[in-house]
């Protein structure tokens, strides 16, 4: 009954912030569309904090609300903003996800990791972090961080084997696969949901277009420093203990004596290299478009030649609510830039942040992205409400939006602060190994250290993508 009083009451809020909005007086320099704008955001925010309804549903309710208020001119053009061409690369970018999970192309790649780092309590938490980086430029990070902790924890927590592994060594291992997955969806454009709805919205609201490999020039450093921060700062704040000949046997084992590569893993294997080859060519071939390559690469995979995916591998992975509210989102976000709220909100909330340094402005954008991170399970919201602000701020001061972008990207994908928050850490952080103090202990220093480097590296790094 709680619960349900609950949901009622942030119900009655938000309809009753929305009539606030219908009704107050305007300010100087908004019309009353663009108020209803900024109110139908509040209204869909409340519903979602509130769990009212399911995100998706909040999110379709809205974009009925946006031509019934007037602040669209039907349904029929807030659809067309719906499905837009990131409606279909998200779609192919789950369909990738799909066909790399259901190969065992992860566990060969950690076996191999193992292999190389040895005995090594430190190396194998790097491995472990390395894998799940890797695996997650093409898969989500949920799926990832997923499928690497049920590797690791088929071991911790099996009681067969007899072994004692040392807690240090736990907790860097249960923290760094998380970390890993995080980083690495910040290395490609198909790495996270976020990523492609940033480069649409950053269409949208500066006609700018960022190529596939223009993305990784400052992508993949960025997820580099980003595990290799996270590895140092996870073994100097718990100092593993050096791993037995038999703890290393069955982390080992764990990823399964899987043999010669089979058919169906190499055409992945070859599918995949086609994809980022092509997705890199866009950028010098005129005619070449990322979204087709996506699809067209989409649609191999179940072709009888291929036979790589089937329609229900397919649609038990992809997760339709955030396809619906990515898009409903990309309505609102439209809605919004339209009616000049966006443009209002920059001016009236950071108009003061026009005459700073723009290595002051970048921070200023990292540090609020990364304290609301903290407290957002994940960071599609974020993005959809912070980036055509963040853009309009970096077009009015010089600042390249790319740079914007990339400060979105990393700190709306990773965080170092609060576990039981996030979505993605409560894979690990439930089973019990570590504790919200552990992650805070090295996660605070850890953030504040990459806050200024990024910051630093972030203007050479997209100068170089641009050039290339």
């Amino acid at each position: 009954m709680n619960c349900l009083a609950k949901r009622v009451g942030f119900g009655v809020g938000a309809i009753a912030l929305l009539v606030v909005f219908a009704l107050a007086p305007l300010p100087e320099g908004l019309d009353r569309s663009g108020m209803l704008a900024l109110g139908l955001t509040m209204f869909n925010i409340l519903l979602w904090i509130g769990n009212v309804v399911p995100k998706p549903i909040a999110g379709l309710c809205v974009m009925v609300l946006l031509p019934v208020l007037g602040v669209s001119s039907s349904l029929s053009a807030t659809i067309k903003d719906f499905i837009s061409s990131v409606f279909f690369f998200l779609l192919a970018a789950f369909a990738i996800a799909a066909m790399v999970k259901k190969s065992d192309l992860p566990q060969r790649l950690m076996r191999l990791l193992l292999k190389w780092f040895k005995g090594s309590s430190r190396k194998i938490v790097l491995a472990y972090m390395v894998a799940s980086a890797i695996i997650s430029t093409v898969m989500s990070d949920l799926a990832a961080c997923a499928l690497f902790s049920a590797v690791v924890l088929a071991v911790f927590e099996n009681p067969n084997l007899g072994l004692k592994f040392d807690k240090p060594f736990m907790k860097c291992v249960m923290i760094g696969v998380p970390i890993g997955s995080l980083a690495g969806g910040i290395a490609t454009p198909i790495g996270s949901s976020s990523n492609f709805t940033m480069l649409e919205l950053l269409t949208q609201t500066n006609g700018m277009e960022i190529s596939f490999f223009q993305w990784m020039v400052v992508g993949v450093p960025i997820a580099v420093i980003s595990v290799l921060a996270g590895w140092v700062a996870l073994c100097v704040t718990f100092k593993p203990a050096p791993l037995t000949p038999r703890e290393m046997d069955a982390l080992r084992a764990a990823c399964g004596d899987l043999g010669p590569l089979a058919p169906r893993e190499w055409k992945t294997i070859i599918l995949v290299t086609a994809m980022f080859v092509l997705w890199i060519l866009t950028s010098y071939v005129s005619g070449l478009d990322s979204t087709m390559v996506a699809m067209v690469g989409m649609i191999l995979m179940f072709i009888p030649a291929m036979d790589l995916l089937t329609w229900e591998d397919y649609t038990t992975e992809v997760p339709w609510d955030l396809v619906i509210m990515l898009g409903c989102l990309m309505a609102l976000a439209s809605s919004l830039l339209s009616t000049g709220a966006i443009d209002w909100v920059a001016n009236s909330l950071l108009g003061g942040a026009y005459s700073w340094h723009p290595f002051a402005i970048l921070l200023m954008m990292g540090v609020v992205i990364a304290v609301l991170r903290a407290f957002v399970p994940n960071g599609p919201p974020i993005v959809v409400m912070l980036t055509p602000a963040m853009v309009t701020l970096a077009v009015n001061t010089g600042i390249d939006p790319l740079c914007v972008i990339m400060t979105m990207s990393i700190w709306a994908q990773i965080t170092f602060l609060i576990p039981a928050i996030d979505a993605l850490y409560l894979i690990t952080y439930q089973r019990g190994h570590y504790t919200i103090f552990d992650v805070l202990k090295f996660g605070i220093p850890l953030t504040i250290v990459l806050l200024l480097v990024f910051t630093a590296i972030l203007p050479p790094l997209v100068s170089r993508a641009e050039v290339l």
